[in-house]
């Protein structure tokens, strides 16, 4: 709520002749660790975007799981530095760019009777919200002076720094700690930054780094599928399927194709 208060999200109005305002509900979620504890407790106001309708633009790009590993592949191999940074309630920094009217929230005691929130920001569950952020993104990658690259449009340059944008979840490799510094000013200048240290965990893959190398693992996801279904004090084995499954299938094919 208080996020909301300081990027100043909303206006109070009387509610416009003809117009319903959409419906809206909070949402609460966990955060974890790489041992899979919680270590954070998450509250998002919604709006319920199923109700608007057709929306010309919405889209939104991330940056490619195939880049991240190429670019991490890179990093480790020059011996550079691999830090992580998250940016607080990422969409209400996108300046909405229509008139859309909300209802108040429940158990807030916002409006009277006959008003609503007209939006200046993008809520978290509008069509258009994720488009809104990205093209604040882009302006502050403009202002800093990164340039995007031809080959991924969430990966940006300059100099001897590389920043990987996933939603709202930022990667920064750079190859001397002075030049990250610079960088992690200047972001935090612009957006509502929280600096993560040295990269441990994305998108729910754990990677680890030594003198050795580094390794990307879903160790916490494959747990959490065997508790799912039931499977989690079952014997591992390194080949679960069983062997030679493969060519009685193709032979199958093959005598079913004759």
């Amino acid at each position: 709520l208080q996020s909301l208060q300081d990027h100043e999200t909303w206006q109070i109005v009387s509610i416009p002749e003809g117009v319903k305002p959409f419906s809206r509900r909070f949402v609460f979620n966990r955060n974890y660790d790489q041992q899979g504890r919680v270590i954070r407790h998450k509250a998002r106001l919604v709006v319920r975007g199923f109700l608007q309708g057709n929306v010309d633009q919405t889209f939104a790009p991330v940056v490619d799981f195939t880049t991240i590993r190429t670019c991490l592949a890179v990093a480790v191999k020059k011996g550079y530095l691999v830090e992580q940074m998250d940016i607080k309630t990422a969409f209400l920094h996108g300046e909405i760019d229509s008139d859309v009217y909300v209802a108040c929230p429940a158990g807030l005691r916002l409006c009277r009777q006959g008003q609503c929130l007209k939006l200046r920001k993008g809520l978290y569950g509008l069509k258009q919200s994720p488009r809104l952020w990205h093209d604040k993104w882009e302006s502050v990658m403009q202002t800093m002076e990164f340039r995007k690259l031809c080959s991924d449009d969430c990966v940006y340059r300059r100099c001897k720094v590389w920043i990987l944008l996933y939603g709202d979840d930022i990667i920064l490799i750079s190859q001397r700690t002075e030049d990250a510094g610079v960088v992690k000013k200047e972001l935090m200048r612009h957006l509502d930054v929280k600096y993560l240290g040295f990269l441990k965990s994305f998108l729910g893959v754990l990677f680890v780094q030594d003198s050795n190398g580094a390794w990307l693992s879903q160790q916490n996801y494959i747990i959490q599928v065997l508790q799912r279904f039931g499977m989690s004090m079952c014997r591992p084995v390194s080949t679960p399927m069983c062997t030679g499954s493969m060519k009685e299938i193709a032979q199958s094919t093959e005598s079913n194709v004759d």
